[in-house]
């Protein structure tokens, strides 16, 4: 059996700074430019966020999620794969020039979160399973209709704070946080909408939901003739107002059919 997925993402640095310093990453980054319609068995996308106080926390980033989106990455044999992601990272960073404060970070590492959906199509059509591998604390939430039916590995916008958990690409500073790696799963339908969001986004959205705001009705627009303004513009007014700290903002959307 095979579905239909539709993959959309937007993305855009913190106000000041130039797209070279944005240091999220989301997969699939083509979906950046342009929706992508998948009709396929299993959809996997992710997001992570960078660490902005770690060098090159960007570019571990994105190794993060194209590994979860190609399938080396999984809770079981994580610690089998992620050794080979670790070296990928230091011989990237290795030539790369840099000044000397910069040179002394590397030996530190680079730390990011990381967020992987993997979804599946059951033997009926419209419906399946799916599961989600967390890390710190960039989110994601399962909307059907009107109503947010899971949120994770967050569900308060309390729970955030200035210190999450992230993966470092320094094995020996990862003893904790491969102990805190979560999973979580459930059951999606016809037309339910995952989003996929980095922290700033995702602690706007939550408290939007506190307050009894639907937050996804934006979300779900963004992109679309139904949305009067661009992603940048809205975010930038979203910052203007004090609604969202100023922070890299990644958001990836799934439609499913």
């Amino acid at each position: 059996m095979v579905m239909r997925a539709f993959v959309q993402a937007f993305c855009l640095p913190k106000e000041g700074s130039s797209p070279d310093e944005y240091e999220d990453a989301v997969e699939p980054d083509d979906a950046l430019e342009e929706p992508l319609e998948w009709v396929r068995s299993c959809v996997r996308c992710a997001v992570a966020d960078g660490a902005a106080e770690s060098s090159f926390s960007g570019l571990w980033a994105r190794l993060l999620t194209k590994a979860y989106v190609r399938g080396a990455v999984e809770l079981g044999p994580f610690r089998q794969s992620l050794p080979d992601l670790q070296r990928s990272w230091r011989c990237l960073v290795k030539y790369r020039p840099a000044p000397w404060y910069v040179a002394e970070k590397l030996r530190v590492g680079a730390f990011s979160t990381i967020l992987g959906v993997s979804l599946e199509e059951e033997d009926r059509a419209g419906a399946g399973n799916w599961s989600c591998l967390a890390l710190g604390d960039s989110c994601l939430f399962q909307v059907r209709g009107e109503q947010l039916v899971f949120a994770c590995p967050l569900s308060a916008s309390s729970q955030f704070s200035s210190r999450p958990l992230l993966l470092c690409s320094e094995p020996e500073r990862n003893l904790r946080a491969l102990d805190s790696i979560k999973q979580y799963g459930g059951q999606w339908q016809s037309d339910d909408r995952f989003f996929l969001m980095t922290d700033a986004l995702a602690c706007w959205f939550l408290e939007g939901h506190e307050r009894g705001v639907s937050p996804w009705r934006a979300l779900r627009d963004i992109g679309t003739r139904d949305f009067s303004k661009g992603f940048p513009q809205w975010i930038r007014e979203l910052r203007t107002s004090g609604a969202l700290k100023n922070d890299d903002v990644t958001l990836l959307r799934i439609d499913m059919a």
